[in-house]
């Protein structure tokens, strides 16, 4: 979540979600979770409508965010350090899940899957994975990886090529955006992340901090804790 933030009129939510968000504390927090709140009900709206319209059966719905929360917008991000526009784990590594009634093995569901995916990766996975396009149908260059057999059977792959994929370069910024002033400027020395394996190399990102968790009921704001 980040600013500007838009809560849902109060009309739109059920009573009893009414009383769960009254449990929230920080009024971001709960502006962001009365957020949530619309967009699931959304979810709900479509897989109705992709049922009255046959095309839930063989359908595959993924649910992703596109980055880390804003932690002064509602955000949570504990115990990850960092946040949106950050290459630190808080700004990039985000929930997902994928779901589909008949296309995803018994064995396989409710599963979290331990493997590194990047945005690139769906494209591939869903090709070639889901609908079993030829080989030839994408750009052999291309930077995604298939990964879905690896989610729906991981038992037949060995530790040592148990995911396909085994590095991701998050970045290698040459611009500076200040978003306040909204200037954009070309630095001396490129923000840059890459990951291979469990290591992971930050080259010039800012020096952020982590935020402990809460000890109060729906709390957000504790003091930073620096890294």
């Amino acid at each position: 979540g980040h600013a500007p933030r838009d809560p849902p009129p109060e009309s739109y939510l059920q009573e009893d979600e009414i009383a769960l968000l009254g449990m929230i504390d920080d009024p971001y927090r709960r502006t962001f979770a009365s957020m949530t709140i619309i967009l699931d009900n959304a979810m709900k709206k479509i897989v109705g409508q992709m049922q009255s319209l046959g095309y839930y059966d063989n359908s595959v719905m993924l649910v992703m965010s596109d980055n880390g929360g804003c932690p002064y917008s509602g955000g949570y991000n504990y115990p990850l350090r960092g946040a949106k526009q950050y290459l630190w784990e808080g700004g990039i590594r985000v929930n997902a899940f994928v779901h589909s009634p008949n296309l995803i093995p018994d064995h396989a569901r409710g599963r979290h899957y331990e493997g590194m995916v990047h945005v690139s990766d769906w494209l591939p996975t869903l090709l070639y994975g889901v609908a079993d396009v030829s080989p030839d149908a994408l750009d052999r260059a291309l930077d995604g990886v298939d990964h879905w057999k690896h989610m729906v059977s991981p038992e037949l792959f060995a530790s040592a090529d148990k995911y396909p994929r085994q590095e991701i370069l998050h970045n290698i910024d040459l611009w500076s955006l200040d978003t306040q002033l909204h200037n954009v400027s070309l630095l001396e020395t490129p923000i840059a992340a890459l990951r291979v394996g469990d290591w992971k190399l930050v080259w010039n990102e800012k020096n952020i901090s982590w935020y402990q968790p809460s000890t109060r009921p729906g709390g957000l704001r504790e003091q930073p804790r620096r890294a």
